[in-house]
């Protein structure tokens, strides 16, 4: 099974330190999705030190994530998919991944653009960013 269903989260405390207005959360996967208009953020549940459970609210809301497909993709570029991925939705289409290396304090980022210079970046943000707009789409439908 390559999709997980994530429970979809939205912030009621808007002092928060982790204040993206949704969060997906998984019992099956040790991830978080923070998801924003401007952007998507996916983490381990141990990276994202600014959130906190208690400032956000269950939804009656699920989301569909194919977490294998996007491991796949982070692999082809970084041969490990440890590491957290930031899509940003603009015009240029740009991907940051952070592979963080011991001890803690140390980390490796990538910057991937769709850009014609790096024909496996070019692969994985042109694959990658439509999977994260279906993810901030199915999150921004909660809305509707």
């Amino acid at each position: 099974m390559d999709s997980h269903i994530f429970h979809l989260y939205l912030l009621v405390n808007y002092d928060s330190l982790h204040d993206y207005p949704y969060v997906a959360l998984s019992e099956a996967q040790d991830v978080i999705i923070s998801i924003c208009d401007e952007h998507i953020c996916i983490d381990k549940r141990s990276e994202a030190i600014l959130f906190s459970e208690a400032d956000y609210i269950p939804t009656s809301r699920n989301i569909s994530v194919n977490m294998e497909k996007i491991r796949r993709l982070v692999e082809l570029y970084m041969g490990t998919d440890e590491c957290s991925i930031l899509a940003r939705f603009t015009e240029d289409q740009h991907v940051t991944l952070t592979y963080y290396i011991a001890p803690p304090t140390c980390q490796r980022i990538h910057d991937l653009y769709s850009d014609g210079t790096n024909m496996t970046a070019d692969i994985v943000v042109s694959k990658l960013v439509p999977i994260m707009d279906e993810i901030r789409e199915a999150a921004n439908r909660v809305d509707d």
